[in-house]
């Protein structure tokens, strides 16, 4: 799903591919760690059209922003395990 997310760069469009074929083989409650990785496929994704811009528009550096999103979905994964654990 991660792949999706990179590949397509936006998040409606990985999860309604992915989840279709999902629901019938894994349980409703894993499907949060596929959405998760989607989410995050599309954050890191350099065809994400706020990226994009954002760099464009400030003049930035790929890298320089990608050390705040990428410590971003590092805290993002590390908060979902701890709450589907604790549900």
């Amino acid at each position: 799903m991660f792949i999706i997310g990179i590949v397509v760069g936006i998040e409606s469009v990985g999860m309604v591919l992915s989840i279709s074929i999902l629901t019938t083989s894994i349980p409703a409650r894993f499907l949060i760690y596929g959405f998760l990785g989607v989410y995050i496929g599309h954050l890191l994704s350099p065809s994400h059209p706020c990226l994009v811009m954002t760099v464009e528009y400030y003049k930035s550096e790929y890298l320089k922003v990608y050390k705040y999103i990428g410590l971003s979905a590092i805290i993002t994964v590390i908060i979902t395990t701890l709450v589907t654990m604790v549900i």
